[in-house]
């Protein structure tokens, strides 16, 4: 609630800084400027938001991956292991079911 607050006393700051601007005698282009430089920053600031949501999914996508091939390499292992069994099995019984 405290950064929601502090988010819309800052936007109310920054909609007073063009009147400003104009009462200090900048013209409409350095304004239009203003603006657009807001926007810019804003859209900077999406951009490093967005490429540490996309470094987060990546990382996690990572840790997943090396799980899986590390569950994948003790499933081969095991199922090897029960083939030797099972083929030991059979060479002591004759291959015979009992």
């Amino acid at each position: 609630m405290g950064g929601l607050f502090a988010r819309e006393r800052r936007d109310r700051a920054v909609l007073k800084v063009p009147n400003r601007l104009l009462e200090m005698g900048l013209s409409p282009n350095a304004l239009k400027l203003y603006v657009f430089l807001l926007s810019c920053a804003d859209a900077e600031k999406k951009a490093v938001v967005s490429a540490e949501n996309l470094r987060s999914k990546i990382q996690e996508y990572l840790e997943d991956s090396a799980r899986a091939k590390t569950d994948r390499e003790i499933a081969i292992r095991e199922t090897d292991r029960i083939a030797k069994e099972f083929a030991e099995y059979k060479k002591r019984h004759g291959g015979r079911d009992e």
